[in-house]
């Protein structure tokens, strides 16, 4: 019996560059789906990727004042 399940998901993701958050928040996507259900999933697709919200925090350290 084949199934098609449309759902919304939201996931965050963290990483160095823009491409590696990004990249984390989608592999978060099948474990949030998996969380959810108790059927058996065959295939996950992404139907529409909309960004709620994006930060990007740059620091710099400093030793002893230099």
């Amino acid at each position: 019996m084949k199934k098609s399940i449309t759902t919304t998901v939201e996931v965050s993701g963290k990483g160095n560059t823009k491409q590696s958050a990004f990249s984390s928040a989608l592999n978060n996507v099948q474990k949030t789906i998996l969380k959810e259900t108790n059927n058996v999933i065959l295939r996950i697709e992404p139907v529409d990727v909309e960004i709620i919200s994006a930060e990007h925090k740059k620091t710099t350290e400093k030793f002893m004042f230099f």
